[in-house]
């Protein structure tokens, strides 16, 4: 989760926050005292750069088990809809 300034709140965000979150870039130029360019001498550019990729993983049971709860949920909803509405279901079940 991020705040309106994109900086990780909380969770995995924070925790790699430093990470995530790259450089930002600057100009650099020599000014007088009142903040004017000073003639002939030029800017210098600090690119900014881009933070760096973070990939998250689930483990594959954990993924597997809650899909088939879903769809095994989704199927007990259909078959009660059938029922409310009185049309026959046949369920072939298959492993």
């Amino acid at each position: 989760f991020t705040g309106s300034d994109n900086q990780g709140l909380n969770g995995i965000e924070i925790m790699y926050d430093d990470i995530l979150k790259g450089t930002k870039g600057k100009i650099l130029k020599i000014t007088d005292a009142k903040g004017a360019d000073l003639e002939n001498e030029g800017e210098n550019y600090i690119n900014a750069n881009s933070g760096d990729d973070l990939i998250l993983t689930i483990d594959m049971n954990i993924h597997l088990s809650h899909l088939l709860e879903l769809s095994l949920s989704l199927h007990l909803i259909y078959v009660m809809q059938c029922l409310m509405y009185g049309s026959q279901v046949l369920i072939i079940k298959s492993l």
